[in-house]
C-alpha cells in the first residue's frame, strides 16, 4: 500500500518578471509556501526508528529547509534581466540566477528537480505545489 505525506516550509524572496505587461515587471516580493507530496510504502521493521513510517517528517523537514535556505531573503533573477543583474552586482546583494522568468511556474519546477535529487531512496516526489500568494499557487507533476 502506498502512502502520500505532505511537508511544507515558506520563504521570504524579491523578484520581477522583467518582460510582464502589467505591474509584475516591478521589483516586488512575496512570503513564498513550497509544498511537497511525497509517496512511499510503510515500513514494518519492529525496532527500527522509521517502523510505522513512509519517511520522519524531520528528513522531509531538513530537504525542504535546504531547499529554502538557498531562496530566503534572495532576489530571483531572470538570466536575461541583464538590468537587474547588472544593479544586484554592484551592490552583491544575494540573488539567484533562474535560466528563465521567474515565475511561480518555472520556479516550481526548479524546486521540485532540487527536491526530488535528496529524497532518500524508496520516496518518490509525486507533486510540489509553490504558493506565491494566498491566493495563486503552481503545482509541478512528475
Amino acid at each position: 500500500m502506498t502512502v502520500f505525506l505532505d511537508r511544507w516550509v515558506e520563504f521570504d524572496a524579491g523578484h520581477r518578471v522583467p518582460d510582464h505587461a502589467s505591474k509584475c515587471r516591478h521589483p516586488h516580493g512575496h512570503r513564498y509556501r513550497l509544498e511537497v507530496y511525497v509517496t512511499g510504502v510503510v515500513k514494518h521493521d519492529r525496532g527500527d526508528a522509521e517502523d510505522g513510517m513512509v519517511c520522519d517528517f524531520g528528513i522531509l523537514g531538513g530537504i525542504l529547509d535546504q531547499i529554502a535556505i538557498r531562496y530566503d531573503h534572495t532576489f530571483l533573477v531572470a538570466e536575461h534581466d541583464k538590468t537587474m543583474r547588472d544593479f544586484l552586482a554592484q551592490e552583491a546583494f544575494r540573488h539567484v540566477v533562474i535560466g528563465g522568468p521567474p515565475t511561480a511556474e518555472v520556479l516550481v519546477e526548479r524546486m521540485a528537480v532540487e527536491v526530488a535529487d535528496l529524497l532518500p531512496d524508496g520516496i518518490t516526489l509525486s507533486c510540489a505545489k509553490l504558493w506565491e500568494t494566498p491566493k495563486c499557487q503552481a503545482t509541478f507533476s512528475f
